[in-house]
């Protein structure tokens, strides 16, 4: 196990579980009498236990220091990566002759290791990976100064020529050259990746697009 890229045996720590709990999906629905409608859904963070053995109580401290520490990314090195935090304090049970147990109760939102592909005009067919809707980093590349491209059902207007345009569905940014660019951008929501094999679409080949994601699984 790897803990935001660190191996948990260079910090002195013995895994002894990361416990499972299935993540739990959030509906709003409208029943019109005649069936369900389905108006939103998110997945809620699975609740899971690290628990780990130490020997001395500075390790716990650097442990713990880490754990607590934001972003926490823990990689199971099983195909697995959880984008965790801990949500309480951490338990400390002494076991006696210098032996150490602590359990950290973290929030977890289990993914895939990121993935990345080209979209080129006028459009490609790719595997979404995962089980649930995912939020993509698209990266636009105009070639040309160009008027407007439209990408995936959205157009972002007024581009220049090598001037990557980024729209940031994670953190909720759309940016060129660092700059706010959200009024040349007609997005009414943020995009979704859905799972599956999907038809990417762009408008230009005087363009192109890199779109990145992590799947996410329940």
């Amino acid at each position: 196990m790897r803990i935001n890229n660190r191996d948990i045996t260079d910090l002195n720590a013995t895994l002894n579980g990361f416990t499972y709990e299935s993540s739990a999906v959030e509906r709003e629905i409208l029943n019109n009498g005649m069936g369900h409608i389905l108006l939103s859904s998110t997945i809620k963070p699975q609740n899971r236990s690290l628990i780990v053995t130490f020997t001395s109580e500075q390790d716990i401290s650097r442990f713990s220091a880490l754990i607590a520490s934001y972003p926490l990314e823990i990689d199971t090195e099983d195909g697995f990566i959880y984008d965790c935090l801990l949500t309480t304090t951490p338990l400390v049970e002494h076991l006696g002759c210098d032996y150490y147990t602590v359990t950290y109760n973290l929030s977890c939102i289990k993914k895939g290791h990121r993935q990345r592909f080209k979209v080129v005009f006028p459009c490609v067919n790719i595997n979404i990976l995962g089980n649930q809707p995912t939020p993509p980093i698209i990266t636009i590349i105009p070639k040309q100064n160009a008027d407007a491209v439209t990408i995936c059902g959205f157009t972002v207007r007024n581009l220049r020529k090598d001037c990557a345009v980024i729209i940031d569905s994670i953190d909720k940014l759309v940016e060129e050259n660092g700059q706010n660019k959200f009024n040349d951008c007609d997005l009414k929501q943020f995009y979704r990746l859905m799972p599956g094999v999907r038809e990417l679409t762009i408008s230009s080949a005087q363009a192109e697009a890199v779109i990145e994601y992590d799947p996410i699984y329940m």
